[in-house]
């Protein structure tokens, strides 16, 4: 890269182009995915900066480490999307034998109990909120994240910040 931040040289692209494809196949990921392009672009641009600021060298290895680290998270985080995914055969809780599916079928509460719920959510958030009333409406994580055009990382942390919403609702 060139001193002062400038525009990266057409060769040092396609370095880090090649770079991206060899560290997703040897990590059994899909070459040419867009979001795994940008993770890797991330770290380098992050490393570049951070180094340029402090007047430190570049090291190629250091770089190609945080870059490999980066990847790994990103294939953990995709595992955890795609398996991890909560069952609705599963018990509420290990209090009760009533299914997740039993609870969300079953008419609930009454008109005062709906208003809480609905000023509870409201709370959270626009973002958590948009995820509920997605979920409530029967679409998936993925269509709520393709329709409001959110990344990765955000549409997991909204949905986690739900479920820590719902447990305290739960919980009142």
């Amino acid at each position: 890269m060139k001193a002062g931040g400038d525009q990266l040289s057409p060769r040092e692209l396609e370095l880090v182009r090649v770079l991206t494809d060899q560290l997703c196949r040897a990590m059994g990921l899909p070459v040419g995915d867009e979001d795994l392009r940008q993770c890797v672009w991330e770290m380098i641009l992050s490393a570049y900066y951070e180094r340029w600021r402090e007047r430190r060298f570049w090291d190629w290895e250091q770089v190609i480490s945080e870059v490999y680290s980066a990847l790994k998270r990103e294939k953990q985080d995709r595992w955890a999307e795609q398996y991890g995914k909560t069952s609705l055969d599963e018990p509420l809780s290990w209090e009760t034998a009533v299914t997740r599916g039993e609870w969300l079928a079953a008419p609930h509460g009454d008109f005062q109990n709906s208003v809480c719920f609905h000023d509870h959510l409201h709370r959270q958030g626009p973002d958590v909120c948009r995820m509920a009333y997605g979920l409530i409406g029967g679409d998936t994580v993925h269509e709520v994240r393709a329709r409001c055009h959110w990344s990765r990382a955000h549409t997991r942390r909204v949905y986690h910040r739900l479920r820590q919403g719902m447990l305290e609702y739960m919980s009142i």
